[in-house]
C-alpha cells in the first residue's frame, strides 16, 4: 500500500477504553439490561475488532474505565463530541452528566 493511500486511511478510532464507553452509552441507550458483561463485550468487540478480554475488562468498569479521573474526562469529552456530531442530544447529555461527577471529584481532590 502506498504512503499517500495510507495518508488518507488513517483516521482516528480512538482508544479501547473510548470505543467501550461509546458502547457502554450507546447500550444504556437501548436499553440493554440483564445482559452479561461478556455478551456486550463479545457485541463491542464484532466492531472494534479489539481483543475479547481487553473489551471485557473495559465494558464491566464503564463508565468509569480509567483509574485517572482526567483521562476519564477526556475521554468522556471526545464520546459527547461524537454524539453531537450524530445529532444525538440525548446521548451527549447523559455523557455530560458523568462528565460533572468526574469534574467535581478532580476538584475534590
Amino acid at each position: 500500500m502506498g504512503e499517500k493511500l495510507k495518508g488518507k486511511l488513517k483516521c482516528d478510532l480512538g482508544t479501547t477504553a473510548q470505543q467501550v464507553l461509546f458502547m457502554h452509552y450507546i447500550y444504556n441507550a437501548l436499553s440493554v439490561k440483564n445482559v452479561d458483561n461478556s455478551k456486550k463485550a463479545e457485541i463491542t468487540k464484532f466492531l472494534t475488532g479489539k481483543t475479547h478480554k481487553t473489551i471485557y475488562d473495559n465494558t464491566r468498569l464503564a463508565p468509569n474505565i480509567s483509574p485517572k479521573l482526567t483521562t476519564s474526562l477526556n475521554d468522556h469529552e471526545k464520546i459527547k463530541s461524537l454524539f453531537s456530531k450524530l445529532k444525538l442530544p440525548s446521548l451527549a447529555l447523559e455523557v455530560e452528566k458523568n462528565m460533572e461527577k468526574l469534574r467535581a471529584k478532580i476538584k475534590a481532590h
